[in-house]
């Protein structure tokens, strides 16, 4: 069974760190990151219910579009990993956080991963 937790690849130094603006040289952050990783696809294979395999039982690869939902999770959590903290500012430059009503986790379980899913019992 190919799970989002046994079969993503996510490359932490060069996609992830990428992804995230991050310096992918500085290690100072990589186990915090490998923890987002692993809870971000905990969460997608918690949501999915999918055992991505074909009629046959073979694994199939996991769409880039669950990856990106990984990635777009853990962005969410890496940038809010300060508690009350809404927006950084510097000079003219600021960045602010989500505010939305609808939860983070709710937009990317919609456009990312709804697609996907596999209901029990259907």
């Amino acid at each position: 069974m190919a799970t989002v937790v046994s079969s993503l690849s996510l490359n932490r130094d060069t996609e992830l760190k990428s992804y995230l603006g991050l310096d992918t040289s500085d290690t100072s952050e990589d186990t915090y990151l490998d923890f987002l990783i692993s809870a971000a696809s905990e969460a997608a294979d918690n949501y999915l219910n999918n055992p991505f395999t074909d009629d046959a039982g073979a694994d199939i690869d996991i769409p880039d579009q669950v990856k990106l939902g990984v990635m777009k999770w853990i962005l969410q959590e890496y940038q809010n990993r300060l508690p009350g903290v809404n927006f950084e500012k510097a000079g003219d430059l600021m960045i602010k956080y989500s505010t939305d009503t609808e939860s983070p986790d709710e937009e990317i379980q919609e456009r990312y991963w709804a697609p996907y899913r596999l209901l029990p019992g259907i």
